[in-house]
């Protein structure tokens, strides 16, 4: 009979946080596959959700970072928040309004305590 070996549960949810799937895994701690499946899924499901809070970090990190395209940032709107196609062409309205002139729209940046893009009189 074979001895079971043991793997650093933390290393494996570590690469598997890294992105390393299960065949990957399995060659890294030189077990099968089926021994990841039977005996260390927990840390595997544990590792992808590191993987993908840090992918959706970094989403929305860059969403609104870009001031200039505001296609991610209304995807993720949609996706994250559930909005609606109406909510989107709101939203895209309101943006367009905003970026349209290079800047914000005079009346906003007079409430702001700027001039717009008219010249002082």
């Amino acid at each position: 009979m074979a001895r079971k070996k043991e793997i650093d549960r933390e290393k494996l949810a570590q690469l598997a946080s890294l992105g390393a799937n299960l065949v990957e895994l399995a060659a890294f701690f030189d077990v099968s596959v089926k021994t990841i499946r039977r005996n260390y899924m927990n840390e595997v499901v544990r590792g992808r959700q590191g993987l993908r809070m840090k992918i959706r970090t970094a989403i929305v990190a860059r969403a609104f970072a870009n001031k200039k395209d505001d296609r991610l940032l209304l995807y993720l709107s949609e996706k994250m928040l559930a909005w609606d196609d109406s909510d989107i062409a709101e939203a895209r309205g309101a943006i367009v309004y905003e970026t349209d002139w290079g800047g914000n729209a005079p009346e906003i940046d007079h409430q702001l305590g700027g001039g717009g893009d008219e010249e002082d009189t």
